[in-house]
């Protein structure tokens, strides 16, 4: 069940608007909060909202005990997780928070606003045995479903941990941004020397805008066909974007209006192949803020899709459920896996020849062409088949 259209347009409005809207009588408040919650906004929304005369005494009530509990295990989780930076740092390891736990209060000034259900810690590669070890020490381990770390540090770019004592924390250890099918090739060594205690600027709000894209999947398709109208893309039963990650990136470029240079922030995007993750990242800010967080950009809109593509993309976009949108989007929970992710496997095995020069930095004609041969064979072997076999073997073992 999704709010009405009326309802979709209050909520983005009072999360972005200068003043709270008011509140209609005929909307479903369940749909509402049910949203809200989903969407990560429900705290912010009491903030927001809190003053307003029009809300409904029972929806006050909803969204004030979203506040209060996101306080309670946010206090917990941040106190955990500066456990695990202390222990980290007495190994010598170098470490950065990523995401909701070091954005609640750097972004938010209260960590009851921004809730988070795992603790994301960026380390770099050569420090994964010491991190491993020092997380352990605390009672971080992998959970029962997973396979050996060395799998995870050949294939993905993090693992995920669990202390189940004295109450769950869940913390995943990253020594990457993506996996390799988005085709994404961040320079980490770079990401390391511009950070200080965070992630330098221009590189957290790629990263963020870079999450957005992996988990809504449609997302640079939905501004390659100029697609005007959000609410599919925010609002689908099955969608997997959270309101709360527009909120992270349009407060973070406010946050950091003086010290991030959109010209430096462009040429790292095309250096890492994010360039259309940044264009459609601004394009649906812009739908649903209302304001571009970096005008200075040009805004020139990518080469449409190979005719399949489009035809799919469409389908899945805007003909709603009934297209099977659902078969294409939602993920599978025993393999965590969403069928529409074929088509970035087939665009990891045969890439466009920019990625290939990036991934691999080589230059000339020649090298190219070899490339070419080469990538499809070794790519399917280590990144396709490998992990396949893999997780096979892991459910045959169950």
């Amino acid at each position: 069940m999704t709010p009405d259209a009326d309802a979709r347009r209050f909520l983005r409005e009072a999360l972005f608007a200068a003043d709270p809207p008011p509140m209609a009588n005929n909307w479903d408040e369940a749909a509402l909060l049910g949203a809200a919650s989903r969407h990560g906004i429900a705290p912010l929304l009491h903030e927001r909202l809190r003053e307003t005369a029009s809300l409904p005494p029972r929806l006050r009530k909803s969204l004030e005990a979203h506040y209060y509990s996101t306080a309670q295990k946010n206090h917990y989780r941040i106190q955990a997780a500066g456990e695990a930076l202390g222990a980290l740092q007495r190994s010598g390891v170098r470490v950065l928070v990523l995401k909701g736990a070091g954005l609640a209060e750097r972004l938010y000034r209260n960590i009851a606003l921004r809730p988070f259900e795992d603790i994301d810690l960026l380390i770099q590669p050569k420090d994964f045995a010491a991190a491993r070890e020092a997380l352990r020490t605390l009672g971080y381990q992998p959970p029962d479903c997973a396979l050996p770390d060395a799998h995870y540090r050949r294939h993905h770019f993090h693992i995920a941990l669990i202390r189940k004592e004295p109450a769950p924390v869940y913390l995943e250890l990253h020594w990457g941004f993506t996996d390799p099918f988005l085709l994404y090739t961040p320079d980490m060594d770079a990401v390391w020397a511009r950070a200080t205690e965070a992630l330098h600027p221009a590189d957290e709000w790629l990263y963020l805008a870079m999450h957005l894209a992996k988990h809504g999947v449609l997302i640079e398709a939905f501004y390659r066909l100029g697609v005007t109208d959000p609410d599919p893309l925010l609002f689908a039963a099955d969608a997997d974007i959270k309101l709360i990650w527009l909120v992270d990136l349009h407060r973070h470029a406010e946050r950091y209006v003086d010290s991030l240079d959109p010209v430096a922030l462009g040429e790292t995007a095309r250096q890492w192949g994010a360039w259309p993750t940044l264009q459609a990242t601004r394009y649906l800010l812009r739908l649903t803020t209302g304001r571009d967080p970096f005008p200075q950009l040009s805004h020139e809109r990518p080469g449409p899709p190979s005719r399949w593509r489009n035809y799919l993309l469409k389908k899945v976009i805007c003909g709603g459920e009934s297209s099977g949108r659902s078969f294409w989007t939602r993920m599978r929970p025993d393999t965590q896996f969403r069928p529409i992710r074929v088509l970035d496997m087939l665009r990891y095995l045969f890439p466009p020849g920019e990625f290939l020069t990036r991934r691999y930095r080589i230059r000339g004609w020649l090298a190219l062409t070899g490339m070419r041969i080469l990538h499809p064979v070794r790519a399917l072997g280590r990144d396709v088949i490998s992990p396949l076999v893999a997780l096979a073997w892991l459910r045959i073992r169950r």
